[in-house]
């Protein structure tokens, strides 16, 4: 007997549709509350509450088989998503049994939280196995225009009423830019995330926005420089430069006729900030605040945190200690919280062991080695997916190098895009 593919029913396919257009807006979208002094706040993504509609959408189509389980490109296979969610729920069990409770922050932020970031890349992966890639490319539509609409509007703001207001010689009153992701070293690797995929796609000719396309380019880059003097993140000044010396080395045309030219012009408008208040280009001018550690600033209260964490691995190395018991730990030497530790890889390492992240890099790597499968086999200069591959390779790399100084391993978009990119295409499943 042979088995065709099942057809995915029109009615579920403009539900999706729907639900991803207000993905592509909500998963940038971050929102906080139920701050207390005991409890650090649970953040969530205006995209989290998309995901439950689109879950029962999903699990109807997969009862009624409307539609394939997410197919996904060598090597990488369920068993790795399943692997990290064990170690989740391994590192939420450690700590119980190391500390006797667990914090609401380790098991509403790290544990239920991971359970979400696994709903966001299966709905991905889903989406690119059963829908067609004008479906796909919906999204990748309206997340690139809303986070350009940001990056515009918000460097307009910041120029026009922050830099010209009085206040500008009160270094106190400098609000740094962070859109609508709350943090601001999470909104820079969003921003460098859209314009690498923007890039990519303008390069195979890929239509986003038919009327501007060809002066898009140019306003994005004129505009991202500015936006992330005003964001202040130092990882972000480090990462937009490796990629426009990236795209300088591999597209050299293309980045002789669109990028430099649009760098030079923001450069020059860099130039009149200086003259006009030096305060308002230089990081440490624009926002001069304290840590928690009273005169110490916040580089040297993270190489305290750094130390403690390590100090903690010390003593938990194979297994670590256990999620959420970091902040224990430090409320037991200095009788505060200071901070979250501020590296991924560091994070892991402590409170999840050499175990978890022999598992976590083992994922990384299989997930590098499945892109690149990707982009070795789709060379068609129109296909999205071939460009697609690309881009996250070089968002993967961004991503290690955040990594070692800030902790966006919970990033949702992140690891939507990564679903996207790992799947296997409808007409490949």
């Amino acid at each position: 007997m042979v088995y065709t593919r099942p057809e995915t029913d029109t009615k579920s396919i403009k539900m999706i549709s729907v639900l991803l257009c207000l993905l592509g807006i909500g998963i940038q979208t971050q929102i906080l509350f139920g701050v207390t002094d005991s409890y650090m706040g649970l953040r969530l993504n205006l995209g989290d509450f998309v995901m439950p509609c689109a879950g029962v959408i999903i699990f109807i189509s997969l009862l009624r088989r409307r539609s394939f389980w997410p197919q996904w490109q060598s090597p990488c296979r369920d068993v790795w998503f399943y692997m990290l969610l064990g170690l989740i729920f391994m590192g939420l069990g450690n700590a119980y049994i190391q500390e006797g409770t667990l914090s609401h922050w380790a098991v509403f932020n790290r544990g239920i939280g991971w359970f979400v970031l696994t709903g966001y890349i299966f709905f991905a992966g889903w989406g690119v196995t059963n829908l067609s890639e004008k479906h796909v490319l919906i999204f990748m539509k309206v997340f690139l225009l809303f986070t350009f609409a940001t990056i515009i509007c918000g460097t307009v703001w910041f120029f026009l009423f922050r830099l010209e207001s009085d206040h500008t010689n009160t270094t106190y009153l400098y609000i740094q830019f962070s859109g609508l992701m709350g943090n601001r070293n999470a909104f820079a690797f969003l921003m460098i995330c859209s314009l690498v995929l923007y890039t990519y796609f303008d390069d195979i000719k890929m239509i986003i926005l038919p009327k501007i396309q060809s002066y898009l380019t140019y306003i994005i880059w004129f505009f991202l420089p500015l936006a992330m003097i005003f964001n202040g993140s130092r990882a972000g000044w480090v990462g937009l430069g490796l990629v426009i010396v990236w795209f300088l080395l591999s597209k050299f045309k293309y980045t002789l006729r669109f990028i430099l030219p649009a760098l030079l012009l923001s450069s020059l408008v860099v130039v009149y900030m200086y003259t006009h208040n030096s305060k308002s280009v230089f990081r440490e001018d624009q926002n001069n605040k304290m840590s928690n550690l009273g005169d110490a600033k916040t580089d040297q209260l993270r190489l305290t945190v750094a130390e403690d964490a390590l100090e903690l691995w010390a003593e938990h190395k194979f297994l670590g200690a256990g999620i959420g018991s970091f902040l224990l730990y430090q409320e037991n030497k200095h009788g505060q919280i200071l901070d979250q530790i501020d590296n991924s890889a560091l994070w892991v390492l402590t409170e999840l062991g050499i175990f978890g992240a022999l598992v976590f890099g083992s994922f990384y790597m299989m997930a590098l080695i499945a892109l690149w499968r990707t982009y070795k086999t789709r060379q068609d200069p129109q296909d999205m997916y071939g460009a697609l591959a690309q881009a996250m390779m070089v968002i993967m790399v961004l991503f290690a190098l955040f990594s070692l100084v800030h902790q966006i391993l919970y990033a949702r978009y992140l690891w939507f895009l990564l679903g996207v990119a790992l799947a296997k295409p409808q007409h490949a499943s």
